[in-house]
């Protein structure tokens, strides 16, 4: 029975040079996992679970495997492993650093890093910049460079200086909403969706251009006519037909409660004006 590996890819025409070849790559890739799980066991411990890691470095190891000629005279093994650090080490710098850094930059601040710590402890004290340098083979301009550029990360619950607020609350836009309120205007729009698509065609116009369902800004009752070829007064009378409808459809649906009698109804609704029907609360007078 033949079985497929996990690295196969979909069958295709191809010339028989370059399937022989693609066959060669996934001999070389799956011969040398071993070798990808012994790097990626120096890197744990880094903020990435060792599965991750593997899967980086096996990315790697295609990569060489695509890059391999055995005519330059070095072994597979010794481009696999630069290839599989390099893969490693890019995946470890996306996950140190909260702002982009680019890999080479990424693993000079870590070497660094590594240099101040060795030196802080063989010292006992912070070491200087002159020092720092010499010991890392690079200018002291170059250090400060890197200094420079080293991702500074604060707490947004950090306390500023003087009077002011935390961060938290300087960065924190007033005007948002909060994901329970947008998932509550979300599910409340898509219960008014529902229901307008119940009415007419000419009372869905009216409504939605009414109450800016579908437009930047409510529209008023003369515009309305004048869009429909129809009075003011009309215009008043099917948006009081359609909001009538409109409540009965939610009613009976369960998404607003029926009104107990018509006595309660006046009472929760009462009449501003003489019409068909008693304005939604808020309203106002028809424009």
């Amino acid at each position: 029975m033949e079985t497929t590996t996990p690295f196969a890819v979909p069958a295709s025409p191809l010339s028989p040079p370059t399937a022989l070849r693609r066959e060669s790559i996934l001999e070389l890739v799956e011969s040398n996992i071993g070798l990808v799980v012994n790097i990626a066991t120096r890197y744990r411990n880094r903020r990435l679970p060792l599965e991750d890691l593997v899967n980086e470095g096996i990315l790697g190891l295609i990569r060489a495997a695509c890059e391999f000629d055995p005519d330059r005279g070095c072994s597979f093994a010794s481009i696999a492993g630069c290839w599989i650090r390099k893969h490693i080490w890019e995946a470890l710098s996306r996950e140190r650093f909260t702002v982009h850094v680019p890999a080479c930059q990424a693993r000079k601040m870590l070497r660094l890093r590594w240099v101040v710590r060795a030196l802080t402890e063989a010292l006992g004290r912070p070491p200087r910049r002159e020092e720092i340098a010499g010991e890392s083979g690079s200018r002291a301009s170059a250090v400060d460079g890197l200094f420079h550029d080293w991702p500074k990360e604060q707490r947004l619950d950090r306390p500023l200086e003087g009077a002011r607020p935390d961060l938290l609350r300087i960065l924190a836009d007033p005007y948002a909403l909060s994901p329970e309120d947008a998932l509550l205007l979300k599910e409340r729009r898509r219960i008014i969706q529902g229901a307008v698509a119940e009415l007419t065609v000419l009372e869905q116009v009216v409504i939605s251009h009414r109450f800016g369902l579908e437009t930047e800004e409510p529209l008023t009752l003369g515009r309305i006519g004048e869009m429909c070829g129809l009075t003011r007064q009309r215009i008043l009378q099917i948006e009081a037909r359609a909001k009538e409808r409109l409540r009965k459809t939610m009613q009976r649906k369960g998404w607003i409660p029926a009104r107990q009698g018509r006595a309660a109804g006046r009472r929760a609704c009462p009449r501003s004006h003489d019409g068909p029907h008693p304005p939604w609360p808020g309203d106002g007078e028809p424009r």
